[in-house]
Parts: structure tokens; sequence; C-alpha cells
């Protein structure tokens, strides 16, 4: 674990074990303080092993890029980028993910909602007809730390705005892009399209000494490539009414895609253009019976995630037609075997397999092992075993 706060360390951590106690295994040793703590933690994870980042997204691209360094798998909390560097960098280093065979999960559940996914389905299959029209409302009242008073005296400026991260925009987007992002992300997925335009307002008013960069109501028109509409409503106003809800409005019908209440959903079809029409479809509702409530999709969505990294072969066949699952640029000295010829230092690492050698090296073509880490025992065991040495046209040389 790290963290750049002792305090809300301590409360992750306690939070953790009151709640799994048999299954932390964090000791003081692995629980790191600091602006560098995310590579000593990472530091501490094999190749494979899975990372989570729920830090301001500012520091996103930069943990993301020490994940891939390490060939760990990831989830990363959204939003990922604050800004239009940070969404760059993102996407050219996702690119570096993909080569490696990296799994990359993100905080947006709607996705993998039960609900929306059948309605998903359902428009796909024509049953909404063509979207023309698409709305959502996010009001709430003041969240997480959107709002801020003045900095205590004495306090760090920088320590100050991390701990109160949302109401900064160069560390989280602002409330905007932390809380809104659902509704936004559900409502361009259902159309297939992302938005090509957008113009938006908004206000602030009644706050008073509060110093923070958000503002109190959001109204944004996004026009996607066919010209069609989605209107977005967002508000974070105290004693005002609340809502979160997406709705979509077709050329057959009438689409509630979340809501009214919050991110389970409770989606269904009508046969209008409203909520009061014919009712076409609803959800785990079967014969007029009460429908049945979707599964977690914060836990569907670790799930994927898991399930993803489990398909992914370590032991496959490899030769110079293929590109390697894992690549491991962290290992600087590495140790290469190459089938009949000799073996030279590569600066950039070639295969990870199974450390525990459980697989016949005759069924790999090229062979690759972190020398920096165990180079004595890695020696060791080919030194020692005929048939690898032979599979291997067995010639070595270690850069060290």
């Amino acid at each position: 674990m790290a963290d750049v706060f002792q305090s809300k360390m301590d409360q992750s951590y306690n939070g953790l074990v009151n709640k799994h106690k048999e299954q932390v295994d964090v000791p003081e040793d692995r629980r790191f303080i600091g602006f560098d703590g995310y590579q000593k933690a990472m530091d501490v994870l094999d190749p494979g092993d899975v990372v989570i980042f729920t830090s301001p997204c500012a520091f996103r691209w930069v943990h993301y890029e020490y994940a891939i360094h390490r060939g760990l798998n990831v989830f990363m909390e959204k939003p990922i980028t604050p800004d239009g560097f940070a969404s760059r960098k993102m996407l050219e280093l996702n690119e570096e993910a993909k080569k490696i065979n990296l799994k990359v999960g993100v905080g947006l559940m709607c996705r993998h909602s039960q609900a929306r996914q059948e309605l998903k389905a359902r428009i796909e299959d024509g049953e909404l007809g063509e979207i023309l029209n698409l709305r959502a409302y996010r009001m709430q009242s003041p969240i997480a730390s959107c709002f801020s008073d003045k900095k205590p005296a004495g306090e760090n400026e920088l320590m100050f705005q991390i701990s109160r991260f949302h109401s900064f925009l160069w560390l989280s987007g602002g409330s905007f892009s932390d809380f809104f992002i659902h509704n936004i992300d559900e409502c361009c997925w259902m159309k297939g399209m992302w938005p090509v335009k957008c113009q938006a307002q908004g206000g602030r008013h009644y706050r008073g000494d509060k110093i923070d960069q958000n503002l109190d109501n959001y109204t944004v028109e996004y026009t996607f490539p066919d010209e069609t509409k989605f209107y977005f409503h967002g508000r974070n106003i105290a004693g005002c009414h609340q809502e979160f809800s997406s709705h979509a409005h077709g050329t057959k019908g009438y689409a509630l895609i979340s809501g009214p209440g919050g991110h389970r959903s409770q989606a269904r079809i009508h046969k209008g253009q409203g909520p009061e029409s014919e009712l076409g479809w609803m959800f785990g509702q079967k014969g007029g019976s009460r429908p049945a409530r979707e599964n977690s999709p914060y836990q569907e969505e670790w799930e994927a995630l898991m399930d993803a990294i489990k398909k992914i072969n370590r032991t496959t066949k490899w030769n110079a037609e293929f590109r390697p699952v894992w690549l491991l640029p962290w290992a600087e000295w590495p140790l290469i075997l190459a089938p009949k010829s000799p073996m030279t230092k590569c600066s950039t690492p070639i295969m990870f397999s199974d450390p525990e050698w459980k697989t016949s090296a005759s069924n790999l073509s090229l062979l690759f092992w972190p020398v920096q880490r165990e180079p004595t025992r890695f020696l060791n065991l080919v030194s020692k075993n005929e048939s690898i040495k032979q599979s291997l046209g067995y010639q070595t040389h270690c850069s060290q």
C-alpha cells in the first residue's frame, strides 16, 4: 500500500482489516508513505500481479507508466485524466500496455451493469429504433471534497490541495469529471458514438468563503457525428431536488438507462416517448412478476478484470512470427536463451515464462528470465538439466 498521508494510509488499512481480516497481509514494511511510495509498492509485486490506482488522476499516467514498466495488470479508478496532455499520454501508454497484453480495468462500473448490458443489446437489435436524443441528470448535494474552505494557516499548500482533490481541477477535473462521468459515459455507450462537439454553461451561487474551483450547476449540449443531441444537467447544491438518471429517445420508443435512484439500473423500454407509456420490456421481469435486481456492477467489473487476467496463457509457443505475451522492461540485465544461437544482452527483454519452470523448454522457441533477481538459481537450474540444455542449444552469456 502507498499514500502520501499517514492518516489516510491508516484509515485504508484499518478499513480493510476490519472487513477482511483473514485476507489482509500488509505489514508495516509494505506500507509506504511519500510521493515515491507508488514505486516502492509496485516493486513488491511480481509481473502479472494486479495494482489498484485510487489516487487523484493528476498522478495517474505516472503510476500507469510504472505499472507497465513492471509488467503489472491494473485496475484504476475514474476519471483517468484531468487535462489534454494527460489524456494523450494515457492513450500512448495504453498502446504499450496492449503490446504486452496487460489487462486494465477502469471504474466505469455502469458498463458492467447486467441491466444496462441487456438494454444495450436490445438497442443494437433495433428495439428502440434510431436514437434521436439522450438526456441525463446528476443532481446532488455537495459530495466528497468538491467544496472546500480556505486552507488552514500553517498547512502546506500542495498537501492541502491533494487532501481536497475534488476541489481542484488540475488534480481531478473537478466534480464534473469525477462524478458526472458515469451518466455521460453510459449515454455515449448506448448511442454507440462519441460526441464531436459540445457547448456548455454553468454557475456558482451562495458559496460564502469556499475557495474550490467547482461550479454549482452545469448544463451541456453534446452533438454526435450524425447531428443528434445529448443534453446533460448536473448540480451540486444542498437542499434541492436530487436525481441520478439517464434516458434515451428513439424512433420506436423511450428507454430508461439508469435511475431514478442511483447506480443500480432499472433499465426498461417503453413504446411511447415517456415512462408513463406502455411498457415493452423491463430488466429482470418475467410474466408480470416483480423484476429481479441486478448484481452489483462494482463486483461485476472486478470479476471481468480477473477473468481477463486468468485467460492469459503464459506458456504459449513463440517464434519470430509472434509477438511475446510479456515484455518486462524493468529487467535491465536479462539473460537470454535462444535456440542454436549465441545469447546476447537484450535492451528490450523478450519473454517471461513460468519462474517455476513448469513448462517444457522444448515447447518454447524463446525464453526469458529476469536474471537480476535470481541469477544463481537460474544458471544452476539450466546447467543441471541436460534436456533443457539440448533443446535450447545451451550457450550462456550474462551481461553482468
